[in-house]
């Protein structure tokens, strides 16, 4: 079983419990934000930019048409960036970690597993 660090783990509950699947206009506007959020951290500003300008928006005017826009529209929305933002820096945090390891297995592996090489002589 992977037992995530306590920062992952809070993220991903955050998330989990800020979209419900009863509010999937929610969740696809969350999913468009997390994908900026990626291209930012990739260094695509501009496509990022975007994409927020255009595809974000639209989703966040259909959004603020539906039922699913009651209560308090800001709030919500300000949790569910933060929510996101926070998976997203957790989630290259983690990649950051586990790169090196994982380099590491399959570099011994593959030691492990290449033919010998016996000295002529």
């Amino acid at each position: 079983m992977l037992s995530f660090p306590l920062p992952v783990a809070s993220a991903l509950n955050i998330t989990s419990r800020s979209l419900s699947p009863i509010d999937s206009p929610w969740r696809e506007v969350a999913d468009i934000y997390r994908g900026i959020c990626w291209l930012r951290a990739a260094g695509y500003r501009t496509r990022a930019a975007r994409r927020e300008a255009n595809e974000l928006a639209a989703a966040i005017a259909v959004l603020r048409r539906s039922p699913a826009a009651d209560g308090d529209f800001a709030a919500r929305f300000e949790a569910i960036q933060i929510a996101v933002e926070t998976r997203v820096t957790e989630a290259i945090a983690f990649a950051e970690r586990l790169a090196p390891m994982e380099a590491a297995c399959l570099q011994a592996s593959a030691v492990i597993g290449a033919p010998l090489q016996l000295a002529a002589g």
